[in-house]
């Protein structure tokens, strides 16, 4: 079998070669890996499935059925993983609520059977993901696999859709720098894993109190042109996608605003997006972009 592995980091430009393994880090455009596959031997024995020792994922990682297989985000190493439609297979019935791979098609529209599989008690495959701490044995250090879901996006919100520009004071101002500063420190000094949890505990703790009845306080719709408005003269938000949600997050909770922020991959070719969504609206993607991507996380 193989395990498909990513590794890259965000300083990478070009293809670098990975010793002894015929492994290529390959540039993207945003700063996370790209997918690269590493052979793995994985002799598989004859106990029942059902006897299977069952493992959790680890609360830093996070998974989700792209097109043409399973994808792993390591939010502590920030990496990626690729998983085939076989050794995702060996993992449904190890990994609790491990996602099932997409159906593969053959000419026709004829679904392809599934690879036999022998079983065993301890998939070769698990071991591995152990040994990275990717996944454990212990409930109650690890989560359920279950894939991210959000509500079919099908609206943006766009500076060419608005008839009149909302006003930008000084308070804007020092908010949206405040939280581009915020934003761009923390995803260099503390890490991915590090904001994805700060911005779970915080829409958790906060998301029900009571919004500052302040007339003068802008909509969800005004702070966005605000934030693009403002944003404009710190950085721009061109592969920069990651960063530029999440300073809109911060923002937007800043008034008591907490929207959905949406971490996405994608295969063939690979690639990672990401993007702040109100429901069934986008706030800072185009819509065609949002929709060519399968949500990983989502906070």
């Amino acid at each position: 079998m193989t395990l498909g592995l990513c590794r890259r980091s965000c300083r990478d430009r070009r293809a670098v070669p990975i010793e002894g393994t015929g492994v290529r880090r390959v540039p993207l455009y945003t700063r996370f890996a790209t997918m690269t596959t590493l052979s793995v031997s994985n002799t598989l024995g004859q106990i029942p499935l059902a006897e299977r020792e069952q493992y959790f994922l680890m609360p830093h990682c996070y998974v989700c059925a792209a097109a043409d297989g399973i994808i792993a985000l390591d939010t502590r190493h920030d990496e990626y993983l690729g998983f085939t439609t076989e050794d995702a297979q060996v993992l449904t019935g190890t990994v609790t609520d491990w996602p099932q791979c997409p159906t593969r098609l053959l000419p026709g529209g004829m679904s392809a059977p599934d690879s036999p599989q022998k079983e065993s008690a301890v998939p070769p495959i698990a071991d591995q993901l152990c040994d990275r701490q990717l996944i454990t044995p212990y409930a109650w250090r690890g989560k359920p696999a279950t894939p991210a879901r959000i509500p079919h996006p099908h609206s943006i919100v766009h500076a060419d859709f608005v008839d009149t520009w909302p006003k930008v004071n000084a308070n804007h101002i020092v908010n949206v720098l405040r939280a581009c500063v915020w934003a761009a420190a923390s995803l260099r000094w503390r890490g991915l894993e590090y904001v994805i949890e700060h911005a779970r505990h915080r829409k958790r703790t906060r998301a029900n109190a009571a919004r500052t009845n302040n007339p003068m306080n802008p909509s969800s719709s005004d702070l966005v042109l605000i934030y693009q408005q403002v944003r404009t003269f710190v950085f721009t938000a061109r592969d920069r996608c990651l960063l530029d949600s999440l300073a809109l997050t911060d923002l937007l909770a800043t008034y008591g605003y907490y929207p959905s922020w949406i971490i996405a991959v994608r295969t063939k070719p690979f690639g990672a997006h990401s993007w702040v969504q109100d429901g069934n609206t986008v706030l800072n993607s185009p819509l065609a972009t949002a929709l060519e991507f399968t949500p990983i996380v989502v906070i």
